[in-house]
């Protein structure tokens, strides 16, 4: 057999996974260069990737393998994971390859982050890196404030903050605010307080403290006030603070005056504790309770009242019966004359008839005297605006007569209304009724007669039959004037704004003007 000879040895390849066979030929000497199989007789494979190859951002795998250290994805490898500095592992520490060909995890690299830091109160903090790992951030507080707690915090590994969170408290603290209730009866409430505490970080010497604004147990009107203390120190620093007010005045809803009349009230009018007087205009009387307190649960006592037409009782046995229905209510002009005809009568009551829109603004009454006896008659004007009534007449002399419109009677007469009898036109401040009808006073009817005593009126009043003469009583039945002669109305109205009008009166005329110029 001819041939070269070969000696055959068998050789484990790198991974051990094939083996490789290696021949020498047979003439070859020991020791000298092995000749390579033919590749008809076997050859050893790379080296096998079975898991892919492990790469962590920011991290690092140490792998260890069956096969020897630079075995680091073959079957069987394991390999522990970490992460560089400022970085946290999430997944798991080690993993190993499987028969499946796959890692038996998986795992990244998280930055390390802390939690952002929450603002300060006046205050605030400056980090140098965020709030990375490592980061550092430095606390500072406003003017005005002192830093109390750690002046710097670091992001630690663990993802928490070192120290804890400082707080910013003012130099001068001042007290906290505060609202009250106004007192009853009044627009305002006395308010107190304590003083503000003040500290300073250096000696600890405060030089002054100053106020703006009213000192404790001032009497605040409603609303906000602010109030302001300034402290210095002995360096001149200054440290500010303030708090506020609030004054509530609890209110009533607003009350209106009635119909023919008005309403007077004390404080502001309708808050809590005010006091509301209702009066009637001259001619009305009131019907219903006369005052009204606004209470702490801002509502009224009582109920809104009314003003009725004055009703005059003329039948009455005295003076003073009569003339005590007008108190308060009515002034009187009380005229006598020696008869109809007496000139000086006649020029005054052409005078008045001229002026009763004046008459009736400043409630004025006139009641006339007019005769000897026995036949001596008594008649009055009561001014009354939109009356409707019946009014019982009682002559007291055979010849006297009653009118209502043009037609006489002698018992009793149905008062028309307002617009029927003088027209819808009539200004109002123009419209009367005589002792309880309805008239003009460019066309009033005659008045109506009162049947009274008039003797002791006369006597009450010191008033003479034989010549004319008139006297001016207040509300208050008070002789206030005499007149010996026929008084000008422009006069009398004078005197009667000048020295007779209360404040209420003169205030609401102050108010509406004059409404008969």
């Amino acid at each position: 057999m001819r041939g070269q000879l070969y000696s055959f040895g068998i050789l484990d390849c790198r991974d051990g996974a094939t083996e490789r066979v290696e021949a020498l030929p047979s003439s070859a000497k020991p020791g000298s260069q092995w000749g390579r199989v033919p590749p008809s007789l076997g050859s050893c494979p790379a080296v096998p990737q079975w898991c892919a190859t492990l790469s962590i951002h920011r991290g690092d795998a140490t792998c260890y393998s069956p096969r020897g250290g630079s075995y680091r994805s073959t079957l069987g490898t394991r390999c522990e994971l970490s992460c560089a500095r400022g970085y946290r592992l999430v997944g798991p520490s080690a993993v190993q390859c499987l028969p499946s060909r796959h890692w038996s995890g998986m795992a990244y690299c998280r930055q390390i982050r802390c939690h952002v830091l929450p603002a300060v109160l006046h205050g605030s903090y400056v980090c140098s890196a965020g709030v990375q790992m490592d980061s550092r951030c430095d606390y500072s507080c406003l003017t005005g404030y002192q830093l109390e707690g750690d002046r710097s915090r670091v992001c630690m590994e663990d993802g928490r903050w070192s120290g804890s969170e400082p707080v910013c408290p003012p130099k001068i603290r001042c007290p906290d605010s505060r609202e009250r209730i106004a007192e009853p009866g009044k627009l305002t409430a006395i308010v107190y307080w304590d003083p503000p505490r003040v500290k300073d970080s250096a000696d600890g010497i405060i030089k002054r403290v100053m106020l703006r604004g009213p000192e404790p147990g001032s009497e605040f009107p409603e609303g906000e006030h602010i109030i302001r203390y300034t402290a210095h120190d002995q360096a001149y620093n200054r440290a500010s603070c303030k708090f506020s007010i609030r004054v509530q005045v609890r209110r009533c809803p607003v009350l209106k005056p009635p119909q023919n009349g008005h309403l007077s009230c004390t404080s502001d009018g309708n808050n809590y504790g005010a006091t509301c007087e209702y009066q009637c205009e001259g001619g009305y009387e009131r019907v219903g309770t006369s005052l009204r307190v606004c209470q702490s649960t801002q509502q009224w006592t009582g109920s809104q009242p009314t003003c009725a037409p004055m009703q005059i009782n003329t039948d009455v046995s005295s003076a003073a019966s009569l003339l005590d229905q007008f108190y308060e209510k009515r002034r009187l002009l009380i005229i006598s004359a020696p008869d109809p005809s007496n000139r000086y009568y006649k020029m005054q009551m052409s005078m008045l008839q001229q002026a009763a829109c004046g008459l009736d603004l400043r409630h004025i009454t006139t009641v006339e005297m007019v005769g000897q006896p026995p036949h001596e008659v008594g008649r009055g004007t009561i001014p009354y605006l939109g009356c409707e009534q019946t009014i019982p007449v009682q002559p007291v002399a055979l010849e006297a007569l009653v009118q209502c419109g043009d037609t006489p009677v002698k018992s009793e007469c149905s008062i028309p209304r307002p617009e029927e009898a003088m027209g819808a036109n009539t200004p109002r401040e123009h419209k009367h009724c005589w002792m309880g009808w309805a008239g003009s006073a460019l066309h009033a009817p005659p008045p109506a007669l009162i049947p009274a005593p008039l003797a002791p009126i006369r006597q009450f009043l010191r008033l003479t039959r034989s010549h004319f003469n008139a006297v001016l009583l207040d509300k208050g039945g008070m002789d206030r004037e005499r007149y010996i002669n026929p008084v000008n109305p422009d006069e009398l109205f004078v005197f009667i704004d000048t020295y007779l009008l209360s404040e209420q009166e003169a205030a609401r005329r102050a108010q509406s003007g004059d409404p008969c110029e």
